[in-house]
């Protein structure tokens, strides 16, 4: 039996046979391996069988895993919503498992990159406030993203704040 994957968040493994067939198996169900004298092997990794992952090994496939379902929230532009079933979500729980991790520094980046891309778009369409939205976002993820940053300070330049005064109602004539 050959463990190919942990399902995230669970204690279900995805195995496979010698005979190519796949399947899961949860590890609370895995017999506990016994000693010589009979007494439970104590172990924080999980046991199938004969076969013991190694906890780097499993720690390393669950990344892959977890890197795989951020860059699919990606091209389905899931990017910062559904709140924690997004893209965003998915790679900051790798930065938190492993804080060096590069693909998710890379996936995030490509994440404001495509938000940019959304403003872009929106300010050709002329839709202003997408496009404002849309680096709002960007700098949600990171404050100091500098073309985020030069984006919204075009803004305040083009459409400075309007005095509210100006929208109150006039009052009645007498």
């Amino acid at each position: 039996m050959l463990v190919t994957g942990r399902v995230p968040g669970s204690n279900w493994y995805r195995i496979q046979t010698p005979a190519g067939e796949e399947g899961y198996v949860y590890s609370g169900l895995v017999p506990t391996p016994r000693s010589a004298d009979g007494t439970a092997e104590q172990s924080t990794s999980p046991k199938l069988g004969l076969l013991q992952l190694d906890e780097t090994e499993a720690a390393s496939t669950e990344i892959a895993q977890l890197l795989a379902v951020a860059d699919e929230h990606i091209r389905a532009d899931r990017l910062m919503a559904p709140r924690f079933d997004n893209a965003l979500a998915v790679y900051r729980k790798v930065l938190r498992a492993d804080p060096e991790n590069e693909d998710a520094l890379a996936g995030i980046e490509r994440i404001k990159a495509k938000l940019m891309r959304f403003a872009r778009e929106a300010v050709a369409r002329g839709d202003m406030d997408t496009a404002h939205n849309q680096i709002n976002k960007v700098l949600v993820i990171d404050t100091e993203d500098r073309a985020a940053r030069a984006a919204l300070a075009e803004f305040e330049e083009a459409a400075p704040f309007t005095d509210f005064a100006v929208l109150e109602e006039p009052a009645p004539e007498e």
